[in-house]
């Protein structure tokens, strides 16, 4: 099966980097040079897209990883961050990046979620598996540093 084009209109790819498969077997592509992720269906077909190019929370800049938890949430990196979204692709929250602290993530680089719920998130500086936790309130932190330095 051949999914896209070369290209940037719907349906079409430029430089996709990552991909990740629903429950019901609908396939998501980080489309990466279109600052977007594309939904295609089983079959290959596109249904539908998400993102914009910016920094603002809903936004991408080059998006290359992304996971689906079993709720059908869509956690993607780009540009030093982890967001997540819903599986139509409406904006639920930001896991910042860009500054080493142990609050933040410095370079993301991929991203998993286990049955409990936590998101785990490779960070290739400190070169370690992080935990990305949502505290009351709905705030989000960097928790633990699981594997690594």
């Amino acid at each position: 099966m051949n999914i896209g084009s070369n290209g940037n209109a719907n349906g079409e790819l430029d430089n996709p980097q990552g991909v990740a498969v629903d429950s019901s077997g609908n396939i998501f592509v980080a489309d990466t040079n279109s600052n977007r992720i594309q939904k295609f269906d089983s079959n290959g077909n596109y249904i539908s897209q998400f993102g914009t190019s910016g920094n603002d929370p809903g936004q991408m800049q080059y998006p290359f990883k992304l996971t689906i938890d079993s709720t059908g949430n869509i956690y993607v990196v780009s540009s030093q961050r982890v967001q997540k979204f819903d599986s139509t692709g409406n904006f639920i929250l930001l896991i910042p990046g860009g500054n080493y602290d142990n609050n933040q993530l410095t370079y993301p680089c991929g991203v998993a979620v286990t049955t409990a719920g936590h998101i785990l998130i490779t960070d290739s500086f400190p070169f370690s598996i992080r935990d990305g936790c949502v505290l009351p309130g709905g705030a989000i932190t960097v928790k633990d540093t699981l594997f690594g330095v």
